[in-house]
């Protein structure tokens, strides 16, 4: 018998409803305070309440289980572990710029069972959890089941990177139909 986690992934809800409340109360604040991490990556106090809202809701809810936090690391132990990053995309973030989110998901040992991205400044989530399928929506009583392309060829796919920055310049975005000759790659010819 297959175990659900129906109750773990509403809850992962729940939290991101609270963690979104505040990350756009934060988003594009005047008084947003950012500093540089060891790594150069900044954060915000911003991502650290973001963590603190994440922790103290599955302390309570979830206590026997570990946290992975990007702001915090690891606290706890168990075969059960909720892998959390407050703001993914905190250059974004700091810069006024809509593209980040809030992850969370869970791990029952070595797998993952749930996974939700909240993306409040574009008015979007997706979410997936074990033996349920992946959706995309506002929240679990609003949503769309995700399928897989109907495309059945990879002849010209469309291609989105995101190139790394030289010094002091901004990361390039990149969409691009790749050469026919690219097709060997995809189809593996």
């Amino acid at each position: 018998m297959t175990r659900s986690y129906d109750d773990d992934l509403r809850l992962a809800h729940v939290i991101a409803d609270q963690v979104d409340a505040h990350t756009m109360s934060r988003f594009k604040a005047l008084d947003l305070h950012v500093e540089s991490k060891p790594d150069s990556t900044p954060v915000s106090d911003a991502d650290r309440t973001a963590e603190e809202i994440i922790r103290g809701q599955l302390g309570r809810a979830r206590g026997r289980d570990a946290i992975v936090g990007e702001e915090y690391g690891e606290t706890g132990h168990g075969a059960r572990r909720w892998i959390v990053d407050p703001i993914d995309g905190t250059k974004n973030f700091v810069r006024g710029v809509p593209v980040w989110a809030t992850l969370i998901a869970l791990a029952d040992g070595d797998e993952v069972v749930v996974g939700l991205v909240s993306a409040p400044a574009l008015g979007r989530r997706w979410w997936a959890s074990k033996g349920t399928g992946a959706w995309t929506g506002k929240s679990l009583a609003a949503a769309s089941r995700l399928h897989v392309s109907g495309v059945s060829s990879c002849k010209r796919p469309f291609v989105a990177t995101k190139l790394p920055s030289s010094a002091g310049s901004p990361p390039v975005n990149v969409v691009q139909r790749p050469p026919a000759s690219s097709t060997r790659i995809c189809t593996g010819s």
